[in-house]
């Protein structure tokens, strides 16, 4: 009977490393409190101003990972310190396959009557030339904010020819199949931000898994 042992431990052994990974195929998403699960909702149709020219809408979106977020270019603070961290965690993720071929920071400006496209080419080229960005007038722009439960106000003091926005400042990411995946509030670090989407992106885009946000 000992000629059989060596095998049997072998097989025994294999039986158990397949379990094991079965188990970490099967195991549930990773425990982040801004994922959305099981339920998330698909993205319905919008389209905006795309800065490049052309619209930014689904097909712009569709097998991209997208990270969405409110600004405009004249915000005085937040706006700027936002991009910043938006790039230094573009730049955190660079050795992750699913990011650097698929992933994109989009910018969508509530300000369309001073933000022309070269104005917003400009704005967030300065902190990443890889970013996009996009606006369109509130009666387009609902379409999507709406969906990603952001939310503006215009604000204006004196004659009203100045003005400036109060605005929702959570991140969303959108799966390559166009799902609200997860929405991430503030404050907003860099490490934390590039951790979180690691975890989120390795989770989804395992090979064994069947579903694609």
């Amino acid at each position: 009977m000992r000629q059989f042992a060596v095998p049997l431990c072998l097989a025994w052994m294999l039986a158990v490393l397949g379990f094991l990974m079965g188990a970490a195929r099967n195991a549930g998403p990773p425990d982040d409190p801004g994922l959305l699960w099981p339920g998330q909702p698909e993205l319905q149709p919008f389209a905006l101003d795309d800065a490049r020219g052309g619209a930014l809408d689904l097909e712009t979106l569709r097998g991209h990972w997208s990270l969405v977020f409110l600004g405009y270019t004249h915000c005085p603070d937040v706006c700027p310190t936002t991009l910043e961290t938006l790039a230094a965690t573009s730049a955190a993720l660079a050795d992750l396959a699913p990011w650097r071929a698929r992933g994109q920071v989009v910018c969508v400006s509530v300000d369309a009557e001073r933000d022309t496209p070269a104005r917003l080419a400009q704005y967030v080229g300065h902190f990443d030339r890889a970013f996009r960005a996009a606006t369109a007038p509130p009666a387009r722009l609902h379409y999507l904010t709406t969906q990603l439960d952001m939310r503006y106000t215009r604000l204006s003091a004196g004659d009203g020819t100045q003005w400036w926005y109060e605005h929702s400042a959570h991140f969303v990411l959108i799966g390559p199949n166009l799902h609200i995946v997860a929405l991430f509030d503030p404050p907003h670090s860099a490490p934390a931000l590039a951790a979180r989407l690691r975890a989120l992106l390795r989770y989804f885009e395992d090979p064994a898994r069947r579903y694609r946000p």
